[in-house]
């Protein structure tokens, strides 16, 4: 056994060679640290002493020495004018404080405990004892209370917040002075209790609202002193706690409300085509408004007779003026296209003329109304359209070249309403974007108006999420609401090279996961892009597998999932020796290599023969910038399908929901 004590100083390097400079102790033996993980792992080397500086103490240290159990004498350097640390010490247990003011006396006396200490007999009511003098200077109110609950001390402060003389308080316990406290004595535990704004009445009647804390001292499981440390509470700081409480109700109550105005703006829009392989053309939907509600809104519509109208509308303003006036505009729209569709007598020009007589009336006098309808007809290959004063639509062909299909009609007010429609031939148009001012409005950080790079940015864009990897790097924070459609024509439903066929079959599944694998291989796809793509492809056939084959719903998927039995229920069902699992999934590939560029492109199809979904249930969301914070997640069934259009450039559906479309661009 060593003969030596040993003393665990943290402190900052000056304040240790000040201290080891002073202890010139025999028998003593000062061990310094001056870091927390060095802190911690000396505790538990059973030291004799701790000294610790207050300067360099931090919560992680104490809460540290707090956990630790060391039982050894304790004591802290601190300025004894600075009571927010003596008492955030006292918080953790430190009831021994050594002054800076007159260090070499204390830390003597400190080591010579050190030397006399016994662990198997530690009184730490002789450590509260000496806190007293540093005690009477502090504006807190302090009472000590020895192992029998009667109060041995208190400070001036805790005199005059009682206004009670220290006879009326010394050898008295709480209940004695006070009629009513906070202070249950035979609850206490070695934890400290905190306090905050508690109303206490002394026996003369004097009622103070009090922030306190509470140290107790346990002793082989029995109280053994306390300290209580408490400060009145200020009207100032009472009106500040009420605010704050106001504040978080209207916080809580805004947040409430967003969430409400977020799921009804949801019931409104009307997004039946977003990621929808509409004929020979691919649709995508960009909205980000500036707040929940706002002055933008959109529409894409399916006429169920190979027509498709989307419009856009930018009510002017931004608040709940534009938000409403957007909201009564798409509701009137989507009721009155519902009708048109169920009689199949649907007709643009009677449906503008509609519109526009209904919004007339209820736009107020100086009020602006953008609006641009653009009915696509695949089976035609045209797009008619009708523009309010929105941006012009731009249209681009296979060799880059763009044409702006410019505004027909000024933007509606009460006294001006007119009804131009124009038809665009789009035989040889390979995209088209329609667009908010929002977009072209924006200011890059160059200072210009993104407008000025739009047409380079669109014409060298594959697909929506190409675009925004263009856009985002040159924009500041966008300053009004954005909204566009990005429809692309491709072959997707005939395009293809390769084509693989296979059970609903787990093991069927990993086989061709592997044949994918080594056909991106020849085609000479780097890895990191081979990866990704694996792993979209992964989640859309377990998709295919799940709900298109099994015919497994969400529900149930959730409670095969809590009950800890899904990947049984699959083991067991996705084999083609199960009579009932008789369907079929095809995958298609092609890759196209582009020489002009650094990109090359991978097309997959995966199509089951189960009953589908309804995709716009799921890309109605994904349609939004930053959607996803307003989603319940039992309102939201599509993570598979999330992940996989995150890993890819553009995710696609047919209208029955059971045939998807993965396109991939991958560095060459």
């Amino acid at each position: 056994m060593s003969n030596y004590k040993d003393v665990l100083l943290y402190a900052d390097e000056n304040l240790c060679g000040q201290i080891t400079d002073t202890v010139s102790i025999s028998g003593v033996r000062i061990n310094t640290v001056s870091n927390s993980a060095d802190f911690s792992l000396m505790l538990t080397k059973d030291p004799d002493g701790v000294i610790i500086s207050s300067d360099t103490a931090d919560e992680y240290t104490l809460a540290s020495l707090s956990a630790s159990g060391v039982n050894a004498l304790v004591a802290a350097v601190v300025d004894p004018d600075d009571a927010v640390k003596v008492s955030e010490m006292m918080k953790y247990g430190i009831t021994r404080f050594i002054p800076k003011t007159n260090l070499e006396i204390h830390l003597c006396k400190f080591v010579e405990d050190v030397l006399l200490f016994d662990k198997k007999n530690v009184v730490l009511i002789n450590a509260l004892k000496r806190l007293r003098n540093l005690a009477g200077n502090v504006s807190e109110g302090i009472i000590i209370l020895d192992d029998d609950a009667k109060i041995n001390y208190t400070n001036k402060a805790a005199e005059d917040l009682l206004e009670m003389d220290k006879k009326e308080i010394l050898r008295q316990t709480l209940d004695d002075i006070f009629t009513f406290h906070p202070y249950p004595i035979e609850e206490f535990t070695e934890q400290p209790v905190y306090i905050d704004n508690y109303d206490i009445e002394t026996f003369k009647g004097k009622r103070i609202s009090i922030n306190s804390t509470c140290s107790a001292n346990i002793e082989n499981g029995v109280f053994a002193g306390a300290v209580i440390i408490f400060s009145e509470v200020s009207s100032y700081y009472m009106d500040k706690q009420k605010e704050l409480e106001l504040l978080k109700y209207q916080q809580r109550y805004h947040s409430s409300q967003q969430s409400m105005a977020f799921k009804k703006q949801m019931l409104v829009i009307k997004d039946e085509v977003s990621n929808i392989v509409a004929g020979d053309f691919n649709i995508e939907t960009y909205f980000k408004p500036l707040d929940v509600l706002s002055g933008d809104i959109y529409g894409s519509i399916n006429i169920k007779d190979g027509r498709y109208l989307f419009y856009i509308i930018d009510a002017m303003g931004k608040g709940l003026s534009a938000s409403v006036t957007a909201l009564q505009s798409t509701s009137f729209i989507n009721h009155s296209l519902e009708l048109s569709i169920i009689k199949f007598d649907f007709d643009l020009n009677r449906t503008i003329a509609s519109f526009l007589h209904y919004i007339r009336d209820r736009l107020m006098e100086e009020e602006a109304l953008c609006v641009v309808f653009a009915l696509l007809d695949t089976n035609g290959n045209k797009l008619t359209v009708s523009n309010y004063g929105m941006p012009p639509i731009l249209l681009a062909d296979k060799n880059g070249d763009i044409k702006s299909i410019r505004p027909n009609n000024l933007p509606i007010m009460r006294c001006i309403a007119s009804k131009n429609i124009e038809i665009v031939d789009l035989t040889d148009v390979e995209k088209i974007m329609i667009m908010s001012d929002g977009l072209i409005e924006t200011t890059t950080k160059d200072d210009n108006l993104y407008m000025d790079y739009l047409k380079e940015d669109f014409t060298a864009s594959y697909s929506k999420k190409h675009l925004l990897s263009k856009m985002v790097p040159r924009i500041n924070q966008n300053e009004d609401d954005m909204t566009f459609f990005f429809i692309r024509k491709s072959n997707l439903n005939h395009d293809f090279d390769e084509e693989y066929i296979i059970n609903s079959d787990l093991e069927e599944i990993m086989h061709l996961s592997q044949k994918l694998t080594e056909k991106m291989i020849s085609d000479g796809v780097n890895q990191q892009d081979l990866n990704t793509v694996e792993y979209a492809v992964s989640e859309i056939l377990m998709n295919a597998v799940e709900h298109g084959s099994l015919g497994l719903g969400y529900d149930a998927k959730q409670n095969l999932i809590a009950d800890g039995i899904y990947d049984e229920y699959m083991i067991k069902n996705a084999d083609k020796d199960i009579l009932a699992n008789d369907k079929i999934i095809s995958l298609r590939y092609k890759y196209t290599k582009d020489e002009t560029s650094d990109k090359s492109v991978i097309m997959i199809s995966i199509k089951d023969q189960g009953k589908g979904f309804a995709p716009a249930n799921i890309f109605k969301y994904h349609s939004f910038d930053g959607n996803l914070c307003h989603i319940d997640k039992k309102d939201y069934n599509g993570r598979g399908i999330f992940i996989a259009d995150n890993l890819v450039d553009g995710l696609y559906y047919n209208e029955n929901g059971n045939c998807a479309y993965l396109i991939k661009l991958v560095e060459n």
